[in-house]
């Protein structure tokens, strides 16, 4: 086979996400274009005060160690969903707890550390699962606050250009929404560029489904290390040079 130049990738995480994982890719050997449109910008709700004395948080993203540094009087002790949540959290004062990227493990990593309750739980106006509902069935008080949300924003028009043209695009998909809204947009633009969809879960790719993907990996494990390998699976497989 003879090898085909790597094709551009479109990335349309939330910043500071995107440009962060654009820099990275950059560091890499990828030579194909990079493109950076996020469909969701995170906006911090105005949040009151702690009216309790929590003995842990509650942090499933990074826009939720940012929203935490927005409020005083939260406990140090953090329970996160993944190593790069932990780490931010561990640099903005908190001892935090990964739960290593599987935020359905969220709810045992709590359960087994025997933290008691109170807890206050900092998450987005769109969120998954039940963990608050939960934690309070398994007798650890929960208390749930809206701290930030995601808005949709458009593609920026050199993307429009870009997905417009017949070739490969790799798409590195980081959530469920941000596919479903990467979607919407690609069929309203009359792509017409063939998408190959690096998913972080199996979630992810069911959400990009409507993308209907020319190729599409799925990384072995729900973290950022892991999308990379599946991309470079997918070069090789397609025999991008």
């Amino acid at each position: 086979m003879v090898p085909q130049s790597r094709p551009p990738i479109l990335i349309t995480r939330p910043q500071p996400q995107a440009s962060r994982f654009a820099r990275h890719l950059r560091s890499l050997d990828w030579t194909g274009r990079v493109h950076v449109s996020p469909v969701l910008e995170p906006v911090f709700l105005s949040i009151a005060p702690p009216g309790l004395t929590y003995q842990a948080v509650i942090l499933t993203s990074e826009t939720a160690v940012r929203a935490a540094q927005h409020l005083s009087g939260l406990p140090k002790l953090a329970f996160c969903v993944g190593d790069r949540t932990a780490r931010l959290a561990r640099r903005a004062g908190f001892l935090a707890t990964s739960a290593k990227g599987d935020a359905a493990n969220l709810l045992a990593v709590i359960l087994q550390s025997g933290t008691p309750g109170p807890m206050l739980y900092l998450h987005g106006r769109e969120t998954r699962g039940s963990l608050a509902q939960d934690l309070n069935k398994a007798g650890v008080e929960t208390h749930s606050t809206l701290a930030y949300a995601q808005d949709p924003r458009p593609l920026g028009a050199a993307v429009l250009r870009l997905i417009r043209k017949p070739g490969p695009v790799v798409l590195p998909v980081f959530s469920p929404r941000s596919a479903a809204l990467l979607a919407t947009q690609w069929q309203a633009a009359g792509a017409r560029s063939d998408a190959c969809v690096v998913a972080l879960s199996q979630a992810v790719a069911a959400a990009a489904a409507p993308l209907r993907p020319a190729r599409i990996k799925i990384a072995a494990h729900p973290d950022g290390d892991s999308l990379l390998a599946a991309m470079k699976h997918m070069a090789e497989e397609a025999g991008w040079a």
